[in-house]
């Protein structure tokens, strides 16, 4: 009657711990796929299009790519458009590019917008056109966002060393480096060296000067020896 009550509740325990295990994996699975779709959401994925001729009056080539229904979320827009300036196509002529009927507000005066839909903007109004040129009122630049941080951005919160901080911890590192030499060496003497006091220092021959002291310990050492004497300039 015992043995069986005793089987009876470890069976009951299996099984208690059974159902916890499974609800958990399926909580843990829900919650994954919760985050799955959640970054999913934040993802728009395009098939880059064929760039346009270059415009004559805006300078610009345009890109039309069209949205990768499977990897990107629902709520990217169809399409997105790209611009550069035609500069950038080898193919066409230097002369073809210069000072053209419309003029615009130089890019680089003006800030990139913020990311929407996976593009960043400048928006260029127009300056001066010659006359019956057509010139639209604003133009466009747009390039698509990336996840990498900007490089002007990495430098500020990087903050590149200076070329003086190098030097300053080359000298560190060269100071550390000669110290402990010094150190090794004053070792390596006193186990194998004893000496007396230092003698006056003789009289200034040649800039020179020199003093000795006794050897009490380690007289055929010559690493003692060597320390017995001491010059210096003067």
């Amino acid at each position: 009657m015992f043995v069986r009550l005793c089987v009876g509740l470890t069976l009951a325990q299996f099984i208690f711990l059974a159902i916890n295990a499974s609800t958990v994996q399926g909580s843990s699975s829900i919650e994954n796929t919760f985050i799955r779709d959640r970054r999913s959401s934040e993802v728009c994925k395009y098939t880059k299009g064929e760039w346009s001729e270059c415009n004559p009056l805006t300078k610009l080539e345009a890109r039309e790519d069209k949205v990768r229904v499977g990897p990107s979320a629902p709520d990217c827009p169809p399409t997105r458009t790209i611009t550069r300036n035609c500069n950038k196509d080898k193919s066409i002529k230097p002369n073809s590019l210069k000072k053209g009927l419309c003029v615009y507000a130089k890019a680089r005066d003006q800030e990139w917008s913020d990311c929407k839909s996976g593009v960043r903007q400048k928006l260029l109004k127009l300056l001066s056109e010659k006359p019956n040129a057509g010139c639209p009122n604003m133009k466009i630049i747009s390039k698509k966002c990336k996840n990498k941080k900007n490089k002007k951005e990495e430098k500020k919160k990087g903050e590149k060393k200076s070329k003086n901080e190098k030097k300053r911890e080359r000298k560190e590192k060269k100071e550390a480096k000669l110290k402990k030499k010094q150190e090794k060496m004053e070792n390596k003497i006193s186990e194998k060296c004893n000496f007396g006091s230092w003698s006056e220092y003789t009289a200034c021959t040649d800039h020179k000067q020199s003093r000795t002291r006794q050897i009490t310990r380690g007289e055929d050492v010559k690493l003692c020896r060597k320390q017995a004497t001491q010059i210096q300039k003067c």
